[in-house]
């Protein structure tokens, strides 16, 4: 039977009746299992078509107006397709299969359900989400993109990128806010080069001289900072020249060569030595100490050369050096040694020293 052969030669297969329940495999759908037959009743929801129409049987068993092929639960009236989802309490009321503790389907459930959406009625606030300039933390990271708790002009989102604390509005403690030091959270600025950003670098050109020095310089003692000496446009902390004399700061450092207040660094008037110690008309030499016309003999007009040669033999030009101008708007070359000074130098000297005074 059941093979579809005529082996008898009678006109047809053999149906005989398998399972006994009267029905044979002409019209039994499964002629092994007497429960299935043309005759028996269906039972829903087993995905077993036991009266052999072709098809489960789909009712609306609960009554709420959705059979059981859509209703996900059709022994609860309450859970239906067209039910109103009620949240948070473990039930698909709407049949849409997706998580009952992501309110805002977003595809993060709520913290409160160890999820990491810190805002479920939020779909652009879940745990990694973009940040927006919204005024919202949408990264649910703890940090608002305009909240600036410290008040150094970086945000605390932005502090959190560079990485600078969010709570300290000046985190090297160089006395520049970290504001002031990053323009671009993405890109620090490292002035030096030296592998530090500005906001972490007690240095920032890395002249020797501390930033915090630099910011505090008072050129002109009128109690006000003169960040900028040589009113170039760079502030000291960033130039390696801050007086604008030629010579590089971690050179004349914060010495003070000529006494006058000043160091040398921010100073464009400063002592250099102009050649003058120890040449033979000076000090020593036959024509100006000790001969035996000119100095001390009974007789000092009997030495017939001038008691002295060109030089001058005052206390100037013996193991000390000459001060000369070198700031910004000068010739940038050394002055006459004194007693001689150029007009040039001696008007660019005052021109600084009338700038100081009007600070």
């Amino acid at each position: 039977p059941y093979d579809g052969i005529d082996q008898d030669c009678d006109g047809s297969d053999l149906e005989i009746d398998a399972d006994g329940d009267s029905y044979n495999s002409l019209t039994d759908c499964d002629d092994n299992d007497a429960g299935v037959n043309p005759g028996a009743a269906e039972i829903p929801y087993d995905g077993i078509d036991q009266d052999c129409d072709g098809a489960d049987l789909t009712i609306d068993a609960d009554g709420d107006g959705y059979t059981s092929d859509i209703d996900c639960d059709d022994n609860d009236a309450a859970v239906n397709p067209g039910a109103v989802e009620v949240w948070y309490d473990g039930i698909d009321q709407d049949c849409d299969g997706r998580s009952d503790y992501d309110q805002d389907q977003d595809g993060d459930d709520a913290t409160a359900w160890s999820g990491t959406d810190c805002d479920d009625l939020n779909p652009t606030v879940y745990g990694g989400a973009p940040e927006l300039p919204d005024g919202i933390d949408n990264d649910c990271n703890g940090l608002i993109e305009d909240d600036d708790r410290d008040g150094d002009g970086l945000s605390d989102a932005e502090e959190a990128i560079v990485g600078s604390d969010p709570d300290d509005a000046d985190s090297d403690d160089d006395t520049v806010l970290d504001g002031d030091e990053v323009t671009d959270p993405l890109a620090p600025e490292d002035s030096d080069g030296d592998g530090a950003p500005d906001w972490d670098d007690t240095d920032d050109d890395n002249d020797g001289i501390p930033t915090a020095t630099e910011e505090a310089q008072d050129d002109d003692n009128d109690g006000d900072a003169d960040p900028d000496s040589d009113e170039d446009g760079t502030p000291n902390r960033l130039d390696t020249d801050s007086d604008g004399d030629g010579r590089p700061d971690s050179d004349e450092g914060v010495i003070d060569s000529d006494g006058d207040g000043i160091p040398d660094y921010v100073d464009p008037w400063e002592p250099i030595d102009t050649g003058d110690t120890g040449d033979t008309g000076d000090s020593g030499d036959s024509g100006d100490s000790g001969d035996s016309g000119d100095s001390g003999d009974s007789t000092p007009t009997d030495d017939t050369a001038a008691p002295d040669d060109t030089d001058q033999p005052d206390s100037a030009d013996s193991g000390l050096l000459e001060p000369i101008y070198k700031g910004g708007g000068g010739c940038g070359c050394a002055a006459t040694p004194a007693g001689a000074a150029s007009g040039v130098g001696f008007l660019g000297m005052l021109a600084l020293l009338l700038r100081r005074r009007g600070r």
